[in-house]
């Protein structure tokens, strides 16, 4: 495989480390966006409804850009970790879990949940089973266990390539939390749905879940996009020739 100097390659480099800061800003775009969101809409409460609510209702193409958009981050983030991979190589199950939790976000975003929990109001009785809510259902949570696998991925990604951060020890906790509180989330939604206990705070569950995931990608990215600067050659993984684009 050809390969170059650093100091030849500072363009590809830049770009490659701009794809990975993508990832730095999923947190911080998706969890103010969604909080502000969720405070503002009428008839919405955070703690009883899931983040797809706001996918509904009269703002709900709100809820959709926001999603959309995340995924979108993600997907640069993804499309950064390939290259990084093509350069120093590493193993493969990050990148490729980064990717799936992208692809059930996207299609989350896409397909609407149907009505429930009372959001909105006004919903048609008939749109409470269709097609585009069982697809909803299926990708939601391809979406938040591929979060908790790319943390607990997370740490042996950041390894490999020799970048030092004290953030990574605690990977599968982190990972775990965010099973946890999916879980927890699903079972106060039937509980809800089924009457046992009305307004229960599934909502609150569901975005433990998914900020805990994205908050990590964004520590890992960061940690990734620091260590990959050309101007830092002598250091971390950059160590060594990468191979040319």
């Amino acid at each position: 495989m050809p390969t170059t100097t650093l100091s030849a390659a500072p363009s590809y480099l830049r770009t490659t480390r701009t794809l990975l800061t993508a990832g730095v800003w999923v947190a911080a775009f998706f969890i103010p966006a969604d909080l502000l969101d969720a405070l503002a809409r009428p008839h919405y409460n955070p703690l009883r409804h899931w983040i797809s609510h706001l996918s509904l209702g009269q703002f709900g193409w709100l809820g959709s850009v926001v999603l959309l958009v995340t995924a979108a981050l993600l997907a640069v983030y993804a499309a950064g970790l390939v290259r990084l991979r093509r350069d120093r190589g590493g193993p493969v199950r990050y990148p490729v879990v980064v990717m799936v939790s992208t692809f059930g976000l996207l299609v989350a975003a896409l397909f609407p949940m149907a009505p429930s929990l009372g959001f909105p109001p006004d919903a048609d009785a008939a749109m409470v089973s269709n097609v585009a809510g069982v697809v909803h259902d299926v990708a939601g949570p391809i979406f938040v266990l591929g979060l908790a696998m790319a943390t607990i991925l997370s740490r042996h990604q950041l390894a490999v390539l020799g970048v030092p951060t004290r953030f990574a020890r605690w990977s599968w906790a982190a990972s775990v939390a965010v099973v946890l509180s999916y879980a927890t989330c699903s079972v106060l939604v039937g509980m809800d749905i089924g009457g046992i206990w009305p307004g229960a705070w599934g909502g609150l569950f569901e975005r433990l879940a998914a900020y805990t995931g994205l908050c990590w990608v964004s520590l890992t990215a960061h940690a990734l996009s620091r260590a990959y600067r050309p101007e830092r050659t002598n250091r971390g993984f950059l160590r060594t020739n990468l191979a040319t684009p």
